[in-house]
């Protein structure tokens, strides 16, 4: 018997997003100097020390109020792949912006099979576009649920916004060319 070539993901077999909001170099730099300048600031009545502080912490402010939240309503679509050992190939990624909000400057990419990060420069809301990455397998195998990083620094670089959409519960590797069948919940 055959197998089918989409994906139906499990609500109940997938854990939930992750995100995080990290300061990038540019911004660990910039927080160092403006808690520097906010305590020079309160420790003086200096109202020029005070001003400098206030410069300094406004490009962290903006950079938190105009980061790009809606990476979580980003949605991929990405069909289950057999893969070889160390073979190259190119794994074609369909996504879909679901937010009322523009995604701007977006990486995305594999961590496991050690993609070429693929940058996106805009995707307006309710548009779908597709990404193509390239990809070698770390291992021969067949992968039901895969992990895809995606994230952004836009607008100002300050803070970098990372979503993972899924994480994988659950894997299954298919070591058998000859195997017949692969029964799991993730494909009927």
């Amino acid at each position: 018997s055959g197998h089918d070539r989409s994906a139906r993901l499990n609500p109940h077999d997938m854990a939930s997003a992750r995100s995080s909001i990290e300061l990038t170099a540019r911004g660990r730099i910039l927080a160092t100097l403006a808690s520097v300048s906010l305590l020079g600031a309160w420790l003086s009545d200096d109202a020029t020390v005070r001003i400098a502080a206030a410069l300094l912490a406004a490009p962290i402010l903006i950079e938190l109020a105009g980061t790009c939240r809606s990476l979580r309503s980003l949605r991929l679509h990405v069909l289950p792949r057999r893969t070889e050992l160390g073979a190259p190939y190119h794994e074609q990624i369909r996504l879909s912006n679901d937010a009322n909000q523009a995604v701007r400057e977006l990486l995305i990419f594999e961590p496991r099979t050690r993609s070429v990060p693929t940058l996106l420069d805009h995707i307006s809301p309710g548009q779908h576009t597709s990404v193509r990455l390239a990809c070698r397998s770390p291992a021969r195998s067949h992968l039901l649920e895969r992990v895809f990083e995606m994230k952004t620094t836009w607008p100002l670089g300050i803070i970098c916004f990372l979503t993972t959409p899924w994480r994988p519960t659950r894997w299954a590797y298919w070591f058998c060319g000859s195997s017949s069948s692969l029964t799991t919940s993730g494909i009927r």
